[in-house]
Protein backbone atom coordinates (compact mmCIF):
# COMPACT_ATOMS: atom_id res chain seq x y z
CA UNK A 1 0.00 0.00 0.00
CA UNK A 2 2.63 2.30 0.93
CA UNK A 3 4.50 1.84 -2.36
CA UNK A 4 1.01 2.24 -4.47
CA UNK A 5 0.58 5.60 -2.40
CA UNK A 6 4.22 7.09 -2.89
CA UNK A 7 3.80 5.89 -6.88
CA UNK A 8 0.97 7.42 -7.24
CA UNK A 9 2.45 10.80 -5.60
CA UNK A 10 5.50 10.97 -7.50
CA UNK A 11 3.44 10.62 -10.58
CA UNK A 12 0.87 13.37 -9.69
CA UNK A 13 4.43 15.54 -8.89
CA UNK A 14 5.05 14.51 -12.28
CA UNK A 15 2.30 15.58 -14.19
CA UNK A 16 2.30 18.38 -12.48
CA UNK A 17 5.36 19.46 -13.46
CA UNK A 18 4.88 18.59 -17.20
CA UNK A 19 1.52 20.03 -17.12
CA UNK A 20 -0.05 22.98 -15.31
CA UNK A 21 -3.25 21.45 -13.42
CA UNK A 22 -4.76 24.51 -12.75
CA UNK A 23 -4.52 25.88 -15.59
CA UNK A 24 -6.24 23.12 -17.26
CA UNK A 25 -8.69 23.08 -14.97
CA UNK A 26 -9.37 26.69 -15.88
CA UNK A 27 -8.79 26.42 -19.65
CA UNK A 28 -11.64 23.55 -19.20
CA UNK A 29 -13.74 25.62 -17.68
CA UNK A 30 -13.42 28.39 -19.38
CA UNK A 31 -14.42 26.14 -22.56
CA UNK A 32 -17.32 25.19 -20.90
CA UNK A 33 -18.72 28.62 -20.16
CA UNK A 34 -17.67 29.69 -24.00
CA UNK A 35 -19.96 26.69 -24.95
CA UNK A 36 -22.91 27.53 -22.83
CA UNK A 37 -22.52 31.33 -24.03
CA UNK A 38 -22.21 29.84 -27.74
CA UNK A 39 -24.87 27.47 -27.08
CA UNK A 40 -27.32 30.61 -25.81
CA UNK A 41 -26.26 32.69 -28.78
CA UNK A 42 -27.19 29.46 -31.02
CA UNK A 43 -30.73 29.60 -29.33
CA UNK A 44 -31.06 33.29 -29.94
CA UNK A 45 -30.22 33.63 -32.99
CA UNK A 46 -32.43 30.65 -34.27
CA UNK A 47 -35.20 31.96 -32.51
CA UNK A 48 -35.11 35.58 -34.90
CA UNK A 49 -35.10 33.50 -37.37
CA UNK A 50 -37.35 30.30 -37.04
CA UNK A 51 -40.87 32.54 -37.81
CA UNK A 52 -39.34 33.27 -41.13
CA UNK A 53 -40.56 31.47 -44.88
CA UNK A 54 -37.80 30.16 -46.79
CA UNK A 55 -37.34 33.06 -48.98
CA UNK A 56 -36.78 35.13 -46.19
CA UNK A 57 -35.05 32.90 -44.47
CA UNK A 58 -32.44 32.70 -47.57
CA UNK A 59 -32.19 36.18 -47.84
CA UNK A 60 -31.08 36.66 -43.69
CA UNK A 61 -28.74 33.98 -44.90
CA UNK A 62 -26.88 35.49 -47.87
CA UNK A 63 -26.98 39.24 -45.41
CA UNK A 64 -25.31 37.41 -43.22
CA UNK A 65 -23.04 35.70 -45.23
CA UNK A 66 -21.91 39.22 -47.23
CA UNK A 67 -19.49 40.84 -44.99
CA UNK A 68 -17.76 37.23 -44.45
CA UNK A 69 -17.50 36.01 -47.89
CA UNK A 70 -18.14 37.99 -51.42
CA UNK A 71 -20.66 35.27 -53.38
CA UNK A 72 -21.65 38.07 -55.81
CA UNK A 73 -18.42 38.11 -57.74
CA UNK A 74 -15.97 35.37 -59.73
CA UNK A 75 -13.03 35.15 -60.67
CA UNK A 76 -11.15 33.29 -63.41
CA UNK A 77 -7.57 32.86 -64.71
CA UNK A 78 -7.20 33.22 -68.14
CA UNK A 79 -5.60 35.29 -70.78
CA UNK A 80 -6.85 38.43 -72.90
CA UNK A 81 -6.17 37.87 -76.92
CA UNK A 82 -5.86 34.23 -79.14
CA UNK A 83 -2.27 34.68 -80.10
CA UNK A 84 -0.55 37.75 -78.29
CA UNK A 85 -2.00 37.04 -74.43
CA UNK A 86 -2.10 38.90 -71.53
CA UNK A 87 -2.48 36.67 -68.31
CA UNK A 88 -4.91 37.55 -66.06
CA UNK A 89 -7.84 37.13 -63.55
CA UNK A 90 -11.03 37.75 -65.06
CA UNK A 91 -13.63 39.15 -62.47
CA UNK A 92 -17.33 38.94 -63.42
CA UNK A 93 -20.62 40.32 -61.23
CA UNK A 94 -23.68 42.77 -61.10
CA UNK A 95 -21.06 45.42 -59.82
CA UNK A 96 -17.73 45.03 -62.11
CA UNK A 97 -19.33 43.45 -65.42
CA UNK A 98 -16.95 41.97 -66.67
CA UNK A 99 -13.47 43.27 -65.88
CA UNK A 100 -10.01 41.73 -65.44
CA UNK A 101 -7.11 42.28 -62.93
CA UNK A 102 -3.82 41.88 -63.50
CA UNK A 103 -2.41 41.75 -60.15
CA UNK A 104 -4.40 40.46 -56.96
CA UNK A 105 -4.47 43.99 -55.45
CA UNK A 106 -4.66 45.58 -58.41
CA UNK A 107 -8.18 47.89 -59.54
CA UNK A 108 -10.34 46.26 -61.92
CA UNK A 109 -10.14 47.72 -65.31
CA UNK A 110 -13.88 47.80 -66.57
CA UNK A 111 -14.01 45.74 -70.24
CA UNK A 112 -18.05 45.92 -70.63
CA UNK A 113 -21.06 46.03 -69.01
CA UNK A 114 -23.64 43.33 -69.98
CA UNK A 115 -25.90 45.54 -71.84
CA UNK A 116 -23.22 46.03 -73.91
CA UNK A 117 -22.63 42.64 -75.28
CA UNK A 118 -24.50 41.55 -78.22
CA UNK A 119 -23.23 37.72 -78.86
CA UNK A 120 -20.77 35.04 -77.19
CA UNK A 121 -19.39 32.43 -78.94
CA UNK A 122 -16.67 29.68 -77.21
CA UNK A 123 -14.85 26.82 -78.95
CA UNK A 124 -11.69 24.16 -78.04
CA UNK A 125 -8.53 25.85 -79.97
CA UNK A 126 -7.02 23.00 -82.00
CA UNK A 127 -3.70 22.51 -79.95
CA UNK A 128 -2.67 19.21 -78.37
CA UNK A 129 -3.92 20.94 -74.85
CA UNK A 130 -7.10 22.01 -75.90
CA UNK A 131 -7.54 25.43 -74.64
CA UNK A 132 -10.71 27.23 -75.36
CA UNK A 133 -11.39 30.35 -76.61
CA UNK A 134 -14.42 33.09 -75.33
CA UNK A 135 -15.41 36.01 -77.65
CA UNK A 136 -17.81 38.20 -77.05
CA UNK A 137 -19.01 41.01 -79.86
CA UNK A 138 -19.48 44.01 -77.33
CA UNK A 139 -21.48 47.38 -78.43
CA UNK A 140 -19.12 50.26 -79.67
CA UNK A 141 -15.88 47.95 -79.26
CA UNK A 142 -13.68 48.00 -82.57
CA UNK A 143 -13.19 44.19 -82.63
CA UNK A 144 -14.47 41.04 -80.53
CA UNK A 145 -13.20 40.76 -77.14
CA UNK A 146 -11.19 37.72 -76.95
CA UNK A 147 -10.48 34.96 -74.01
CA UNK A 148 -8.47 32.08 -73.66
CA UNK A 149 -9.12 29.59 -71.08
CA UNK A 150 -7.43 26.61 -69.63
CA UNK A 151 -9.76 24.47 -70.96
CA UNK A 152 -13.57 24.38 -72.92
CA UNK A 153 -15.27 24.20 -69.89
CA UNK A 154 -14.22 26.72 -68.55
CA UNK A 155 -14.78 28.84 -71.37
CA UNK A 156 -18.38 27.18 -71.51
CA UNK A 157 -19.02 27.90 -68.04
CA UNK A 158 -17.86 31.20 -68.44
CA UNK A 159 -20.07 32.25 -71.33
CA UNK A 160 -23.22 30.47 -69.37
CA UNK A 161 -22.23 32.94 -66.39
CA UNK A 162 -22.22 35.91 -68.91
CA UNK A 163 -25.49 34.73 -70.63
CA UNK A 164 -26.92 34.58 -67.49
CA UNK A 165 -25.78 38.00 -66.39
CA UNK A 166 -26.66 39.46 -69.78
CA UNK A 167 -30.24 37.96 -69.75
CA UNK A 168 -30.91 39.19 -66.25
CA UNK A 169 -29.79 42.77 -66.56
CA UNK A 170 -32.18 43.01 -70.21
CA UNK A 171 -34.78 40.74 -68.86
CA UNK A 172 -34.21 38.67 -72.02
CA UNK A 173 -35.04 35.04 -72.09
CA UNK A 174 -33.27 34.55 -75.68
CA UNK A 175 -29.67 33.26 -75.12
CA UNK A 176 -26.76 35.19 -76.32
CA UNK A 177 -24.57 32.18 -77.17
CA UNK A 178 -23.96 31.36 -80.83
CA UNK A 179 -23.33 28.04 -80.98
CA UNK A 180 -20.34 26.59 -83.41
CA UNK A 181 -20.56 22.75 -84.57
CA UNK A 182 -18.06 21.55 -86.53
CA UNK A 183 -17.75 19.59 -89.59
CA UNK A 184 -19.43 16.21 -88.23
CA UNK A 185 -20.57 16.95 -84.94
CA UNK A 186 -24.07 16.45 -84.50
CA UNK A 187 -26.60 19.44 -83.32
CA UNK A 188 -28.84 19.36 -80.64
CA UNK A 189 -32.01 19.83 -82.23
CA UNK A 190 -33.95 23.21 -81.54
CA UNK A 191 -36.57 23.77 -78.61
CA UNK A 192 -39.92 23.59 -79.62
CA UNK A 193 -41.73 26.92 -79.13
Amino acid sequence: YVLYYRTNQFLASKLELCFDTQSIFFDFCHLFAQAKTLRKLIQQTFKQVANLDDEHCMLKFLEVLAPIRRYDKEFFKCALGSSWVIQVELAIGPEEGISYLTDKGSTPTHLANFTQVQSIQYWAMEEKDRKGMLQLNVAGAAEPLTVTTASLTMAENLADLIDGYCRLVSMETHSLIVRIHKEGERALPSLPK
